[in-house]
C-alpha cells in the first residue's frame, strides 16, 4: 500500500480523535494549561492510534477472533462513560460551583487563589477563568494544575478513539511484512489532527455562556460516535 493510501487511512481513523480533541478543548485555559493540556490530548490520541495497528498486526487473527466480538463494546462503553459525565457537569456541576462561590461570603485573606492571581494582587473581576468558575477561595489547586484534564477521561477517549485502527493492523498483517512506517504515520496525523482540534475548542471557550450547551452537545457527539461504531460492527443488528 503506497503512502497516500496510508495517509488518507490516518485521516479516516483521526476524524473521531479530532472531534473529541474539540470537544476537550471547550474549557478556557490559561497558555501554559492550554500547551500542556493540548500536547498531552495529542500527544495521548497519537500514541495510542500509533500502538493499536502494531497490536493487531502483531497479535493478527488470533486477537481478532478473541476480542472483535467486544471491541466495539468497549469503545462505546468508554465513550458513553465520559458523555455522562459532560451531561454530568452541564447540569449539576455549575450550580454547585455556585452554592461554593455564593458560601463565602468573608473570605480568609490569608488562603490563596492561584498564585499568579495571588501575586500581582487582582481584584475579583481580574481573577482568571478557573477562579471565576470555583470562587477565588476554592480554585487555587484547580489553578495551578497545568494538565486540566483527568487521567481516566483521557484513557477513555484515546482508548474509545482508536479501537477501529486495531483492525487496520490486523488487515495489512495479511498484506505486509511490516507495520511501523504506517503506524507511526497513522499515529503523527492523529496527533496533528487531535491538536488542532484542541485549539478549536479553546476558540470556542471564549464564549463562556455555552459551557452547559458545548457540554450537552460534546455528550451527544461522543454517543453518536460510540453508536455508529456498533452500527459498523453491526452489534445492533438484532434490533432490525
Amino acid at each position: 500500500m503506497g503512502l497516500i493510501e496510508v495517509f488518507i487511512t490516518a485521516l479516516a481513523l483521526s476524524v473521531d480523535a479530532f472531534v473529541c480533541s474539540v470537544i476537550s478543548g471547550k474549557k478556557r485555559l490559561e497558555s501554559t494549561q492550554r500547551l500542556v493540556t493540548g500536547l498531552t490530548i495529542a500527544g495521548s490520541f497519537g500514541f495510542f492510534q500509533f500502538l493499536m495497528p502494531v497490536i493487531g498486526f502483531v497479535a493478527g487473527i488470533t486477537l481478532q477472533k478473541h476480542f472483535a466480538s467486544i471491541d466495539h463494546w468497549v469503545a462505546f462503553g468508554l465513550l458513553a462513560l465520559v458523555a455522562l459525565n459532560m451531561l454530568k457537569e452541564a447540569f449539576f456541576d455549575k450550580d454547585d460551583d455556585k452554592e461554593k462561590a455564593e458560601a463565602i461570603l468573608k473570605p480568609d485573606p490569608k488562603t490563596p487563589c492561584c498564585q499568579e492571581c495571588l501575586a500581582e494582587n487582582r481584584a475579583a473581576p481580574e481573577r482568571c477563568s478557573a477562579c471565576e468558575k470555583l470562587g477565588a477561595y476554592y480554585a487555587h489547586k484547580e489553578c495551578n494544575r497545568k494538565l486540566q484534564i483527568g487521567f481516566f477521561t483521557l484513557l477513555a477517549l484515546a482508548v474509545g478513539t482508536s479501537i477501529d485502527a486495531l483492525a487496520v493492523g490486523v488487515s495489512y498483517g495479511l498484506i505486509q511484512n511490516t507495520i511501523l512506517l504506517t503506524a507511526t504515520i497513522i499515529g503523527v496525523v492523529c496527533a496533528l489532527c487531535s491538536l488542532v482540534g484542541f485549539y478549536l475548542g479553546q476558540v470556542l471557550a471564549l464564549f463562556t455562556r455555552l459551557d452547559p450547551v458545548l457540554n450537552t452537545v460534546g455528550a451527544l457527539v461522543l454517543l453518536g460516535i460510540g453508536t455508529r461504531i456498533l452500527l459498523e460492527h453491526q452489534a445492533l443488528s438484532f434490533l432490525s
